[in-house]
This record gives structure tokens, C-alpha cells and sequence, in this order.
């Protein structure tokens, strides 16, 4: 079968982990970076693309950086790919993307533009990204700003730490308050021993193999997810002999704040989602789209 040219897209969703080194005016705790990327491959057919897609997105989210406030960033790809198929070898005037949808007459277009290609940024929001770059090249943020980190001790009832700890011990009730706010969690127990899953299928519970540490969480994860969060956070993330062929991370409860054990939640809900779905394909026309 001859190979033809295809245009892929799929999505990805960047994290900042650990706690800065520093913070700025411009630091944003609670913002993540969406990506959307369009790569040209060579393939027999729609489902070669995708699995070529799958293959160079798998890399691509493998690497790792520090960003300016000393934050390893960390990539995943979201469960989702769209190839396209052109119809003219690519060159100047060839079409590489098209997409089309339904919407209703009522809709206006600057909502249309503003859905597609999201709304404009303002200066504030551009600045905000820098806590995605590689210091390597935009270099180090080494002045912390003194006014807003006054603020944030002020608010926080603290003096000694522009960066808070929680105020309450994280223990497995802080875990099931966070978790439970995710689509489709329930409590549930394993080996007697409370847990949270999804859809039936294990999301989180307290690590009882006596290998682990007094006060450890184990959470679901991929193997490229657990082997970045250890070399990002080794204080916080580890992981024994026991466990070491599972896809999961043993977190000290001790060692961890509430934000950064909401992104791992966040991140093993959508682990053990992904394997709980079927994987859907369909061709509309010319585009095919996967999930799963």
C-alpha cells in the first residue's frame, strides 16, 4: 500500500512540580500550560498515522526541564489524536489542517474565534508563562518579590515563609476531600484498608506492604509519570521492591502540600480513566479521531 501524508494533532497539558525556589510578580501556583502540537507524518492510512502519532507523542512528553523558579516541568499527553489527510504533497499553499463542526446560527463569531483559537492574552497572562520556559535559555528568576510575598505571609497568618505549608496535616481524610471531587470517585476499601476508585478500578489508597513508610499514600500512575516525579521530588516520591512493577507512586503524606498532591490526583484520576474507557474511533470524512 502506498504511503500518503498526514497531519496529526494531539494535545498536551505541562505541570511546574515541586515547590519554587523563588517566586516573582509574574508566578502563577495554580496555572498549567496547554499545548496543542501538529506534527506531518508518512502512512498507509489513518490508523498508521495515529499509531505513528502515539509513538512520537509518548517522546515528545518524556522531556523534562527546569523552569526559571527552580520547578522541574513536567509534560503529559492527553488521551486524544486527530490525523488529517492531505490531499497535496506539502508545499508552499498546501492545506495541512482542516476542521470542521456544528454550531448553532445564534452563536456569535468572536465566541467562534474565541473557541478555536482561545481569547486574546493580556500582557499579565503572557508573563505568567515563564513559568513554563527552560532556564537554560531564559535563565534563573533570582529577585523574589518582596511586596507579594509579604502579602502571602500576611494572609497566610505566618511570618517565617513566603511559601506556606499547610496550615493542617495531610492525612487520608485531606486525600478523600480532594479525590471525591473528581468525576466518578467512591469510596471503597482494599485489603481492609480504606480506598478511593474509579469506576471500581483503584485510584488511591493508604500503601500497607510493609515496605513502605509509616504515612505513605499510594497513588495510581504510568511508569514515565512515577519515574519523573521521583527525579523531580525524591523527598516526596518513592517507590519499593513490592511495588516496583505497578503502575504506582508511594507519596510521604508528611512531605507533600495540598497543591501539588491536587495535580497528582488530578493526574492518576486521568490514568485510571484512560483504562477504564474503551478506545473510540471514528472517520468523519477525511479526519479521524481517537480517544482512549
Amino acid at each position: 500500500m502506498p504511503v500518503r501524508w498526514f497531519a496529526v494533532k494531539t494535545v498536551y497539558r505541562s505541570t511546574a512540580i515541586g515547590k519554587p525556589r523563588v517566586t516573582d510578580g509574574d508566578y502563577d501556583p495554580d496555572g498549567t500550560l496547554v499545548e496543542e502540537r501538529v506534527v506531518l507524518l508518512r502512512a498507509r492510512d489513518h490508523e498508521d498515522a495515529i499509531r505513528k502519532s502515539e509513538k512520537d507523542a509518548k517522546q515528545y512528553a518524556k522531556e523534562t526541564h527546569t523552569n526559571p523558579y527552580g520547578q522541574s516541568v513536567v509534560t503529559r499527553c492527553l488521551k486524544a489524536i486527530e490525523s488529517f489527510e492531505l490531499f497535496d504533497d506539502p508545499a508552499e499553499g498546501t492545506e495541512a489542517w482542516s476542521s470542521t463542526r456544528v454550531v448553532p446560527k445564534s452563536i456569535p463569531d468572536s465566541q467562534i474565534v474565541d473557541a478555536v483559537f482561545g481569547g486574546l492574552e493580556t500582557k499579565a497572562q503572557l508573563k505568567r508563562r515563564k513559568k513554563y520556559l527552560n532556564r537554560e535559555f531564559s535563565g534563573e528568576v533570582t529577585t523574589p518579590n518582596t511586596a507579594l510575598q509579604t502579602d502571602s505571609r500576611r494572609a497566610m497568618g505566618r511570618t517565617t515563609n513566603a511559601y506556606p505549608m499547610p496550615s493542617r496535616k495531610i492525612d487520608f481524610d485531606v486525600v478523600r476531600k480532594i479525590a471525591l471531587a473528581l468525576p466518578d470517585v467512591e469510596e471503597s476499601t482494599i485489603h481492609g484498608a480504606p480506598s478511593l476508585k474509579v469506576r471500581g478500578r483503584l485510584l488511591t489508597c493508604p500503601a500497607i506492604h510493609r515496605s513502605a513508610e509509616p504515612g505513605t499514600l499510594a497513588v495510581r500512575v504510568d511508569f514515565d509519570q512515577r519515574a519523573e516525579l521521583m527525579a523531580a521530588e525524591p523527598s516526596v516520591y518513592y517507590v519499593t521492591d513490592h511495588y516496583v512493577n505497578y503502575p504506582t507512586v508511594l507519596v510521604r503524606l508528611s512531605q507533600i502540600d495540598r497543591d501539588s498532591l491536587r495535580d497528582l490526583l488530578g493526574m492518576a484520576w486521568r490514568f485510571v480513566s484512560s483504562n477504564t474507557k474503551a478506545s473510540r474511533r471514528k472517520v468523519p470524512n477525511k479526519r479521524r479521531a481517537t480517544a482512549g
